[in-house]
């Protein structure tokens, strides 16, 4: 309980940095039918730019914080991990779980790790975009198949999309401390899983469908992300 009570404290704090050290624009695309997010157990981060991504709790509800507080699942890769800013992570979840790149024993013991009432904060691109648009290999940002391997557990639920406007301005990949009083933007989207998944039903092959789920998450996030 005291464990609870000290995440949902750190959260509350960052959720107020809104009004004086990261101010945040929110705009919704497709508001939740209820205010505090009862029925939202996934959240998915798109425009995935930098370790400091905990900050959009500044547009959370008080009551889904904490909810979070007790029942949040965190993937985190490995090497972020070993990162200063990877252990502070650690803070903010009761369960925070470490990935490799590769579907190994890491991506099987963190699917063990959902429970049925498991809140989950995932970024479906698996890793982080750098201030040139890339990934750290020059690689295009493209959304993995791991995504689809989740979406299922959260059926009869809705998830919150949350297409980020960046943090390089804030900390880049690489940058050992945050900037202060920086604006953040950040458009999100509730969509309701089942109805979502409804639209690639008639995909029976098993590579296509997970194929056309990524470029759809691609397409939302190129149009929906916003700019600073």
């Amino acid at each position: 309980m005291i464990g609870n009570v000290l995440r949902f404290t750190l959260l509350y704090f960052v959720k107020l940095m809104r009004y004086w050290c990261y101010p945040t624009k929110v705009e919704w695309i497709n508001p939740p039918t209820d205010k505090d997010w009862c029925d939202v157990r996934l959240i998915l981060i798109l425009n995935h730019t930098s370790l400091l991504e905990f900050i959009y709790s500044t547009a959370m509800p008080t009551r889904f914080l904490w909810q979070m507080s007790q029942r949040l699942v965190f993937p985190v890769a490995d090497v972020s991990l070993r990162k200063p800013q990877g252990k502070i992570l650690k803070l903010f979840a009761p369960r925070i779980a470490s990935l490799s790149r590769k579907r190994d024993h890491t991506w099987k013991h963190f699917l063990e790790l959902l429970a049925s009432d498991s809140i989950l904060i995932f970024m479906p691109e698996g890793r982080m975009k750098r201030p040139n648009g890339l990934d750290k290999n020059g690689q295009p940002m493209t959304v993995k198949s791991g995504i689809c391997d989740l979406l299922p557990q959260f059926s009869g639920g809705s998830m919150i999309i949350a297409h980020s406007g960046g943090l390089h301005h804030v900390m880049a990949p690489g940058q050992s401390f945050p900037r202060p009083f920086r604006k953040l933007a950040v458009n999100l989207d509730a969509v309701n899983i089942d109805d979502y998944l409804a639209q690639f039903s008639t995909i029976t092959d098993e590579r296509e469908r997970q194929s056309a789920i990524c470029r759809d998450l691609e397409t939302r996030r190129d149009r929906y992300c916003p700019t600073l």
